[in-house]
């Protein structure tokens, strides 16, 4: 929808119900912005980055392998 639509349909609308259009869009605008994870000392945001820690984990060979501690319950 259109920005053009969605005044044209706000144009009947009372005081009240502009008030709640309006709250309900801050909200969204709310929550659609990312939120800083921590500040840096000068005070500045640190947000969250996807596929930081890419490359940085690793997994044993035998991983899938059945651990020793649960052999007499797998007999």
């Amino acid at each position: 929808m259109a920005l053009a639509d969605v005044l044209r349909k706000e144009y009947h609308l009372s005081e009240e119900q502009i008030t709640q259009v309006v709250n309900f869009t801050l909200f969204l605008e709310e929550q659609n912005t990312p939120k800083p994870i921590a500040f840096r000392e000068d005070g500045t945001p640190v947000y969250r980055r996807a596929g930081a820690f890419k490359g940085k984990g690793w997994m044993a060979d035998d991983f899938d392998e059945p651990l020793d501690e649960f052999k007499e319950y797998m007999e």
